[in-house]
């Protein structure tokens, strides 16, 4: 992975050498070195100290004294590209010897590129004796460089004839959801679960990483049985970086900014308040410390309704300390061959059997697994993906052999096979996830545009690069070495987690390869071209070292003190500097940067410079922002990008913070943006001719609008020329007009000035759109066949009633409307919406009437609503029933619990009830309005919240003192 990845590295710095002019310098230089010395002659009289003829003067100057010999040939960085391309594509053919020998030509190359543009670079500054040496010292270097080269492809040639070209991928075939060897223990937590004991119990599961706990506690998890029992269930992945506001979150079931912000007391307040009188299930996946234990105890209600709380670990003495219900541990066992077998061929072959010609091979592999579930699972992915013929089953077989034969942890040895087994273009993109922090929150999207700009990524001309990086992601979750969490409405993986393991593996082959530096400081013997900041005694160390040789920068760690270091490394292609809070934009050094990740503090300016426009080779630019909560971007001021934003001609994905705007086109000719792709978040776009045809390839767009009556009419805003955006798939629109009156809207109809594209797959409305109706809505369903996300929020459409036809949304995917004042929705139609999978009402509280033919609909797999409308839960449990009839036992019904806290909209009521569950919380106001905001749903507006907050507060004080008076009275 090292060789390729080094390769990677130093064709992106031959680009840069050649595009920079320097290459074009150095050729000219060798092939007219006597009418360039003339000129230098000339230029000395003229006293131009900047002439690139005086460089060369003094380089042939140099040359004479030392008598060295020029090659007046091909030059060597020609002869470097091409073996650059050769070596990429025959790499899978060559041992691990051979490839350590390529990384070292390549990176030594790398640095002598480096050489030559420092020399150069030094000489635009004005500095030339002293980089004349550089230059000629570089040159030699070359000149050995290629020798070398010649010597190691004679070499090569000798492998290339006794390496196949190609081995045919094999395939997993999917099957249904297995539990080997779990089933005796699946009883064991059933029956501990379901017991009649009423107080809260502990079921502690322990077992060594990898032997299937969290399998077991899923399984259990998702049991029908328990899914019914409780009500409410909860899964938390605690892990070994215990972050406290994390887990309790997770309890929460919110990961909005808001609660992101909130203390761990607020926090705690309102997971008293989800727990109150429910039979609650909480999974604590992987706990390491009686710390985190302790502090998710404390939050935990027993109201003697046999709540149950599952905890796994591979520490026996916290299972102790826990005290589990009746002394009961759950001790996990290594799989017998038997069964190990039984999995690995499953994992495999899915529901076919397995090849006779490998019945006598596959089992002696599942036996080298020493019965250890996730070696299996992941031997299973290099199994899947190689011949399906016994000599190459049988070589599989050897390595796990060997693997155990050597010393250390057998199955950590086993597990890195998974690598030694991956094509050498997956390699780089399975090591770059050891960049990552433990338990990070890891986005596809984002870890695909790392790897493009890496140049990680082949690409291919009959497809964009970075559904070729789904592929390579895809394959990787094929071999088991991720795992999806959380998947799109197309079926896609949106996030995912690495097994710690696994993680384990990844980090030491990235190390061992020079891959990516963790932790340490940067020596003259141990640099690497990749560094990650994950603590702030790896930024104090960093912070010493050189940055000549560094390409890619990731931080995860707040320091403000590391961006001029940063900022200082001239040779940067990715610097994800979003953990850190700046005030301004810096002067960053490095023109070569295709990622570039910033955020702004909440003071902090960061306007772009007008220069941006040097950084050509930019893909990705994020400018995020830290906000308070409570503020909101209310305190930010408009924030409008330069003009020059339009001449970065590979931008891709432009990711933004609300109150941004875009720059007026310039009034001369420009190429417009053909690879933009992405444009989000955008305050007021007018979509005017020359707008629309400046990003002509863009698919996804989130833009907002507030409204100034006074000043502005939908039709400034040219919705009418969307459609021309022919490869729109995501379109999101947030909407504020809240100071339009109502004569207005109905002179400014929104839906009337808009025409989408065809290509739209997923549209969102978000917020008061004036006059904008749900028959507005059936209106344009005709013109958006490929429809497969409709999302409608805050109000975003008026109207009582939403009436659909036969025709409309035949691709529907995903329905979800929160917040609305819609009565009736009614279907002409017996079938409608034939192909929607997931449906949610939220906060739609005088909802009654729903179409009957949403029951028939097979394809459903979940609905979500809440039980303000009692009509809803009916319906929807209705639907249930029928589909389970229908062979539906997949659907997923969940109904979010607002207790009787909400119920009234009277405010004596509701301060009642509140004095109840609050008392003996400890909130304060503060607390109060966090917890009637996230479960009020604009019953009261801002001002009753606040109002109704004191209160209660004050009476609940009141109690306190009272009760506190009437204690020392009896004492």
């Amino acid at each position: 992975m090292a060789a390729y990845a080094a390769l990677v590295s130093l064709a992106q710095t031959l680009e840069n050498f050649i595009h920079d002019g320097y290459y074009t310098a150095l050729v000219s230089f060798r092939r007219n070195r006597e009418s360039l010395t003339q000129e230098a002659a000339w230029a000395s009289n003229r006293s131009d100290p900047c002439s690139l003829a005086l460089f060369w003067q003094l380089v042939e100057k140099e040359i004479q004294e030392s008598q060295l010999q020029i090659d007046d040939g091909d030059d060597h960085l020609t002869s470097l590209q091409k073996r650059i391309t050769l070596l990429q594509e025959v790499l899978d053919k060559f041992p691990p010897r051979v490839s350590k020998s390529i990384s070292y030509y390549a990176n030594h190359a790398d640095r002598c590129i480096e050489h030559l543009t420092y020399a150069y670079r030094k000489f635009e500054e004005g500095i030339l004796e002293e980089n004349v040496s550089t230059f000629l010292a570089t040159n030699r270097m070359f000149g050995s460089l290629d020798s070398c080269f010649d010597e190691f492809m004679k070499e090569m040639d000798g492998y290339a004839s006794s390496y196949p070209t190609k081995l045919p991928k094999g395939s997993t075939i999917p099957g249904k959801q297995r539990h080997f060897g779990l089933d005796d223990h699946l009883g064991e937590i059933e029956n501990s679960l379901l017991s009649h004991v009423n107080t809260v119990e502990i079921v502690p599961i322990v077992g060594m990483g990898g032997i299937g706990k969290t399998s077991l506690a899923r399984a259990a998890f998702d049991l029908p049985s328990v899914v019914k029992s409780f009500d409410l269930r909860r899964w938390v992945e605690v892990s070994q970086g215990y972050n406290a506001k994390e887990v309790l979150l997770a309890i929460l079931g919110d990961t909005s900014p808001d609660e992101t912000n909130a203390s761990i007391i607020d926090i705690g307040v309102r997971i008293n308040h989800l727990l109150y009188r429910r039979r609650y299930l909480i999974v604590l996946d992987d706990i390491w410390d009686l710390d985190a234990w302790d502090g998710v105890k404390k939050i935990l209600r027993d109201d003697k309704n046999r709540s149950r709380v599952i905890l796994t670990t591979r520490h026996e003495n916290l299972a102790r300390y826990v005290k589990p219900s009746a002394g009961f541990i759950h001790h996990m066992q290594l799989m017998d061959p038997e069964t190990s077998w039984c999995l690995l061929e499953y994992k495999v072959f899915g529901e076919q059997p397995c090849p006779t010609e490998l019945i006598e091979v596959g089992p002696k592999i599942a036996t080298g697994c020493k019965g250890l579930p996730l070696a299996m699972v992941v031997v299973a992915g290099i199994l899947a993906n190689i011949n399906m013929d016994f000599d190459s089953w049988e070589k599989i077989a050897q390595d796990v052999n060997k693997a155990i034969e050597k010393s250390g942890d057998q199955f950590l040895e086993i597990l890195s096979l998974s690598y030694k087994h991956l094509p050498h273009y997956l390699r780089p993109c399975f090591l770059y996830m050891s960049a990552f922090p433990h338990n990070y929150y890891l986005r596809v999207s984002n870890l695909m545009q790392l790897w493009v700009a890496e140049g990680f990524i082949k690409e291919k001309k009959s497809e964009d690069v970075e559904q070729t990086a789904y592929g390579y992601f895809e394959e990787l979750l094929d071999r088991k070495l991720i795992i999806s969490t959380k998947k799109g409405y197309n079926g896609r993986t949106k996030h995912f987690k690495m097994h710690d393991l696994l993680r384990d593996i990844c980090i030491r082959k990235a190390q061992e390869e020079g891959f990516f530096q963790l932790y340490h400081s940067l020596g003259e013997e141990d640099c690497t071209f990749r560094v990650s900041f994950q603590t702030d005694a790896s930024v104090k160390l960093i912070c010493e070292q050189q940055t000549d040789y560094i390409r890619s920068a990731l931080c995860f760690h707040n320091q403000s003190k590391l961006f001029p270091w940063l900022a200082d490394c001239g040779h940067l292609r990715v610097l994800d500097a979003s953990w850190i809070s700046i005030d301004n934009f810096p002067s960053l050094c490095s023109r070569h940067l295709r990622f570039l990740a910033l955020r702004r503090s909440l003071s902090g300016v960061l306007d772009l410079p007008s220069d941006i426009h040097k950084l050509e080779k930019l893909e990705t630019l994020i400018l995020t922002c830290k906000y308070s909560c409570s503020e909101g971007f209310e305190g930010f001021e408009s924030f409008e990008l330069p003009s020059e934003i339009w001449r970065l001609p590979k931008l891709r994905h432009l990711y933004l913070f609300p109150t941004s705007h875009l720059p007026d086109l310039p009034t001369e000719s420009i190429s417009p943006l053909v690879n933009l792709q992405t444009l989000k978040t955008i305050f007021h776009i007018y979509f005017t001719e020359e707008m629309v045809k400046m990003m002509p390839n863009l698919k996804k767009l989130v833009v907002s609008y507030v409204i100034d009556p006074s000043k502005q009419t939908w039709s400034d805003f040219y919705f009418n020329n969307l459609c021309h955006l022919d490869h729109l798939e995501y379109l999101s629109f947030g909407f504020n007009t809240e100071a339009c009156d109502l004569e207005w809207s109905k002179k400014n109809p929104l839906m009337e000035s808009m025409t989408f594209p065809s290509s739209l797959k997923v549209l969102k409305f978000d917020g008061s759109a004036g006059d904008a109706s749900w028959e507005d809505m059936t209106r344009i369903a005709g013109s958006l066949p490929n429809l497969e996300v409709l999302n409608v929020q805050c109000r975003a459409l008026s109207g009582d009633v939403w009436e659909t036809s036969e025709d409309d949304f035949r691709s529907l995917k995903v329905l979800e409307i929160v917040s609305s004042d819609l009565k009736y929705w009614r279907n002409e139609s017996s079938d409608p919406f034939p192909l929607l999978e997931s449906l949610v009402l939220i906060a739609c509280p005088f909802l009654t009437e729903f179409p009957d033919g949403i029951v028939d609909i097979l394809t459903l797999k979940s609905i979500t609503v809440d039980d303000r409308q009692e009509a809803i839960v009916s319906w929807v449990k209705q639907i249930k029933e029928e589909q389970h009839d229908s062979g539906n036992e997949s659907l997923n019904v969940i109904v979010y619990e607002y207790a009787d806290l909400m119920e009234s909209k009277d405010p004596e009521s509701i301060k009642d009830n509140l004095i109840n569950i609050f008392s003996d919380a400890g909130s304060d106001a503060d607390m109060m309005r966090m917890a009637l905001m996230n479960l009020n749903y604009g019953i009261m507006d801002h001002y009753d919240i606040m109002r109704m907050s004191e209160l209660v507060t004050s009476e609940i004080d009141e109690m306190r003192k009272s009760k506190d008076e009437h204690g020392h009275a009896q004492d």
